[in-house]
């Protein structure tokens, strides 16, 4: 769906929080595009590699799905650090919460790094 698209059903309804998820899952799964092509786009609407933490739901999902496709390709240090940026808002997974911070700390044990139990935990107590 193309980002004009997406505004518009934005525009229409801009209390719908599933906007956001569902315009960067589709980014994500979009057969026929390269992966390097979905990463770029995500990394841009993610605030970017160095962001600290996701700004706004857009931010929180491009990061969160970008964090999957990290994982999927073995980057497990680079999809723990997206999926902690996109937990900085932890209000936008709502019931999905507890299954998110579950990846973050599977991705950080992938990984091998140290420290980060206590780290993704904090997003539980946010919430």
């Amino acid at each position: 769906m193309p980002r004009a698209e997406f505004g518009s059903l934005q525009r229409r309804s801009p209390a719908d929080s599933a906007v956001p998820y569902l315009r960067a899952r589709i980014i994500s799964e979009s057969p026929g595009v390269a992966d390097e092509q979905k990463i770029r786009v995500l990394e841009q609407e993610s605030g970017g590699p160095g962001a600290a933490g996701a700004a706004n739901p857009e931010e929180a999902w491009a990061s969160y799905f970008l964090s999957e496709m990290y994982a999927r390709r073995g980057g497990f240090g680079l999809a723990y650090g997206g999926l902690r940026r996109s937990l900085a808002r932890p209000d936008v997974f709502l019931m999905d919460l507890p299954t998110t911070v579950a990846e973050g700390r599977y991705f950080c044990a992938r990984a091998g790094l140290g420290g980060c139990e206590n780290d993704v935990a904090r997003c539980e107590v946010a919430r």
